[in-house]
């Protein structure tokens, strides 16, 4: 999935100055945890990968939120959001991401422009894409999409084909996937971004 791409052009994005002030202090600290919710909450959709992946997921979403800070510093509401976010000394409860992400667009409604809102929600939906692709999961590695060798001599023997399914095809892992379109529903971000394909590579049916 190629992540989306966002311009921006002076009127547009709308740059604005004391965007918090619209919202009360427990309104404007409850968005600003959202972006770090999400990311937590993809952290822990699939455990497969072990202390690795966990330590793994964890870095790249710092990363990403540093990231998202400059690529997003045009936009003042998804800005001064993860500028707030920046000076949180705690991770935030995770388990009801997708409702605090309904929620955290019902409290923007009405006080932030379209443009904006998108880019909230794409912002979100980066977040989460950051951490699932930053580490393999299962025991080993990820399952081959292509479901390892069917010709050939590994062909022939069915263990050493599922042996050397591991260590190939994608980071992220079905479940993954799975929370990651649940997200972009919960977002109603579905004409900003398509859903991730869950079977990318099943075989075609020749019925």
């Amino acid at each position: 999935m190629v992540a989306p791409v966002v311009y921006f052009s002076g009127r547009e994005s709308m740059i604005m100055t004391g965007t918090n002030e619209r919202f009360s202090a427990r309104d404007w600290a409850f968005l600003s945890q959202v972006p770090r919710v999400v990311g937590l909450w993809m952290l822990h959709q699939d455990n497969g990968g072990g202390a690795r992946a966990q330590r793994l997921g964890a870095i790249a979403l710092q990363a990403a939120l540093v990231r998202l800070r400059e690529k997003y510093s045009g936009v003042a509401l998804v800005r001064d959001l993860l500028s707030a976010e920046a000076e949180a000394t705690e991770d935030p409860q995770w388990a009801n991401a997708l409702q605090d992400c309904r929620a955290a667009l019902q409290l923007l409604q009405g006080h932030a422009d379209p443009l904006s809102l998108n880019c909230f929600r794409l912002l979100l939906i980066e977040v989460a894409e950051s951490v699932a692709r930053s580490a393999p999961n299962g025991d080993l590695m990820p399952r081959n999409l292509y479901k390892g060798p069917t010709r050939g001599w590994l062909g022939l023997y069915p263990l050493m084909a599922d042996a050397v399914r591991y260590g190939r095809g994608p980071h992220v892992s079905r479940t993954e996937k799975q929370a990651i379109n649940a997200l972009i529903s919960a977002l109603g971000a579905g004409g900003l971004v398509q859903d991730w394909d869950l079977d990318p590579f099943r075989e075609s049916s020749h019925a």
